[in-house]
């Protein structure tokens, strides 16, 4: 069947965020971390989903690894370090991985998640992959056979900014580069400092810390406050659950982080684009200042 554009950009970007999202459930269901999802990721995908569709003896041909490019020597590795470092990073101890299917005239994105988890083992295990951190996403059409290629691409990244979703490029920073527990969080520019990179690290019921790489101190609520307004500080670590924090992806690559004492979300005060704004925890209404890109 044709194509028409809207498979092609609105209906590609959709099918990501229904792949997402039922990655993310079964991932939950296992408690799992969400994965979230990286532009430089998507772009190895669809590096390979072109060439697929481009090219589709790559997984017409029996017994051929269809992971395999089309020049027969770039791995699915390759193309996602290849990413990752345009965009000035690499995958944690080398972790990738990436799962593939194709089939159907129609853009579906149930059909291949089906598939990934629930026939093929192998598939499934890379889903469920604890060390994964992010994915990406794209779907090509092959005209020649009439049908789609999909792929999801996956690696562990190291500590990365979180990016606050109602400005151009403000991130949840250690206040003076301080590594004293109290030191205060707040919104500032983006210079890649290490007081502005954070782990999430996996504390058990799908929360997670986070975790300052320059001092290896934990974002806390302060006091163990379930009121709104409540500053966001860092501290050591001692397990309090005013130091836990559930990440659940909202649309396609953002996050909210809720306090699990509290029920209460991390965002930006005011609304405030300002740097030095303060980050405080709030109930969640959905605003852009409490969604975060990671």
């Amino acid at each position: 069947m044709p194509v028409g554009i809207f498979d092609l950009v609105g209906g590609v970007a959709l099918a990501g965020v229904g792949i997402q999202k039922r990655i993310n459930q079964h991932r939950a269901a296992l408690g799992r971390l969400p994965v979230f999802v990286d532009a430089r990721l998507s772009e190895a995908a669809n590096r390979h989903t072109s060439d697929m569709a481009a090219n589709p003896w790559i997984y017409q041909t029996p017994n051929r690894d269809a992971h395999l490019s089309s020049d027969n020597q770039t791995t699915a590795q390759k193309r996602i370090t290849d990413a990752a470092a345009a965009g000035g990073w690499a995958p944690e101890n080398g972790r990738t991985g990436e799962i593939l299917y194709w089939g159907g005239a129609q853009l579906n994105g149930d059909a291949p998640v089906n598939w990934w988890i629930n026939v093929s083992a192998p598939h499934r295990q890379r889903i469920e992959d604890p060390d994964y951190t992010h994915m990406g996403f794209s779907a090509s059409h092959n005209g020649s056979a009439d049908e789609w290629v999909y792929a999801v691409t996956f690696a562990r990244s190291p500590a990365r900014a979180l990016f606050a979703k109602h400005t151009d490029n403000k991130v949840i920073d250690v206040t003076g580069i301080s590594t004293a527990s109290g030191a205060p969080a707040q919104q500032w520019t983006w210079w890649g400092g290490w007081n502005q990179l954070w782990s999430m690290d996996p504390v058990g019921g799908g929360y997670v810390r986070i975790r300052a790489k320059h001092s290896g101190k934990v974002l806390d609520v302060a006091g163990l406050s379930t009121d709104n307004g409540a500053r966001i500080i860092q501290w050591d670590w001692w397990g309090g659950d005013n130091q836990k924090f559930l990440p659940e992806v909202y649309g396609f690559g953002e996050v909210k982080l809720t306090a699990k004492h509290s029920g209460k979300v991390i965002e930006v005060a005011g609304f405030s684009e300002a740097d030095g704004a303060a980050i405080q925890q709030w109930d969640w209404w959905g605003g852009a200042n409490q969604r975060w890109k990671y």
